[in-house]
């Protein structure tokens, strides 16, 4: 659950908590006031939690470009700690959204010193806008992505996610993916 969800879910739990504990009192006149005409909430479930989405230009309010300080103000990573690499990419952030990736962490977050983030890798249940994920077959991934070609060296294949950035999909032998990382057109801190 995104924390942005669980917030909402845990204050209308409080509200409804705080109007359930209310009981109605006498009046001067001895008489207990009818109870209040407001509605009632339901109780019924609520709905299905669509997965979270590594889209073309990032992962919700983190985006591509973005400075370190800006990402860590979103609430949705780890703070950095230590020192920056002196080359390469700086890859002290992870994302921590409630996605249901390994040990909490969701994705890792590179930066580069002149464009700022300059990608995502994605785990858990974050899926592309047109529902590739973790676990898709490779035939899946080639219906939304006709372009698609996995190439033998990497295991993996790139593919436009916008004009200014790309997919690359990570693929087993078995043909799943396993792993989905969002690329700047731009990033200069990796191979």
């Amino acid at each position: 659950m995104s924390k942005l969800a669980l917030a909402a879910a845990t204050l209308c739990a409080g509200l409804l908590a705080g109007c359930a504990s209310a009981t109605a009192t006498p009046d001067a006149s001895g008489t207990t006031p009818p109870p209040s005409s407001s509605p009632s909430a339901s109780a019924s479930a609520s709905p299905t939690e669509a997965a979270p989405v590594l889209g073309p230009d990032g992962f919700g309010p983190i985006k591509l470009g973005m400075k370190l300080d800006e990402v860590e103000a979103t609430g949705l990573v780890t703070p950095a700690t230590g020192t920056a690499p002196d080359a390469g990419c700086d890859a002290r952030v992870k994302i921590t959204a409630g996605a249901g990736g390994t040990d909490g962490v969701d994705g890792l977050l590179y930066f580069s010193p002149n464009i700022g983030l300059a990608s995502i890798t994605m785990y858990g249940d974050v899926k592309t806008p047109e529902g590739i994920g973790l676990g898709s077959t490779v035939v899946e991934v080639e219906q939304a992505y006709p372009t698609f070609k996995v190439e033998e060296e990497s295991a993996a294949g790139w593919v436009p996610a916008s004009a200014t950035a790309t997919y690359r999909i990570g693929v087993t032998k078995d043909g799943k993916v396993a792993s989905i990382l969002l690329q700047s057109n731009k990033q200069d801190c990796y191979e």
